[in-house]
């Protein structure tokens, strides 16, 4: 089943509008000053963290799950 006019439209509209925003994105990369990087970094490592993902965190940091769950994607 084909797509009807309108959902070609909006189709050509985000593939229009991924592009001009990867665009905007490796500008903005390429303007970025270390010192800004740095403020932007040091900004998201400073933000608070929810009272559910800090009590997770103290049980342990997510790793073993983690290769657990590699573990059984290889597996399939």
């Amino acid at each position: 089943m084909g797509m009807t006019p309108d959902e070609s439209r909006w189709m050509e509209s985000w593939s229009m509008a991924g592009a001009l925003l990867e665009e905007q994105r490796r500008h903005e990369l390429r303007a970025l000053s270390p010192e800004r990087a740095l403020f932007f970094a040091e900004a998201l490592f400073s933000m608070p963290w929810p009272a559910d993902v800090m009590a997770r965190r103290r049980r342990g940091s997510g790793l073993l799950e983690q290769q657990d769950l590699f573990r059984q994607l290889l597996a399939r």
